[in-house]
């Protein structure tokens, strides 16, 4: 095993926290299963787990429409092949013409395909429900 470069921590961060969430933030979900692995799994909070980008993207399709959010990165162990990685996110969004916001906590893994990150799982919840915003 081959421990962790700065660059690969770097490349992690980058995925994590912009790589993601700039598309997220557009609905641009073919970009962001773009950055997952074939068969990805995705496990929403309250939901069944997703198999493949197929699923992912159905539903990332039907999610309320973000009209903010930011991911940060608070933790990454592993070696140059395969990543766990911790982040912490934040995002308001609306639902039947409501703002609720909330917080939240995310584990992902990633692997490394061709010089490139690509995650392969993530789990995320929320610290408590999302609330309108007052």
């Amino acid at each position: 095993m081959t421990a962790l470069t700065d660059q690969h921590l770097d490349e992690i961060r980058e995925l994590c926290e912009e790589k993601w969430v700039s598309p997220a933030l557009t609905r641009d979900w073919g970009a962001n299963m773009a950055l997952c692995t074939e068969d990805f799994v995705y496990m929403p909070p309250d939901h069944p787990v997703l198999h493949g980008t197929t699923e992912a993207r159905a539903y990332l399709d039907a999610f309320p429409e973000l009209t903010s959010f930011s991911q940060q990165l608070v933790d990454v162990v592993g070696d140059t092949e395969l990543a766990a990685i911790q982040c912490t996110f934040a995002g308001t969004f609306i639902v039947d013409e409501q703002e609720l916001s909330g917080v939240g906590k995310c584990l992902v893994t990633a692997s490394r395909q061709s010089g490139e990150w690509l995650l392969s799982a993530a789990c995320f919840n929320w610290d408590t429900p999302p609330s309108p915003n007052e």
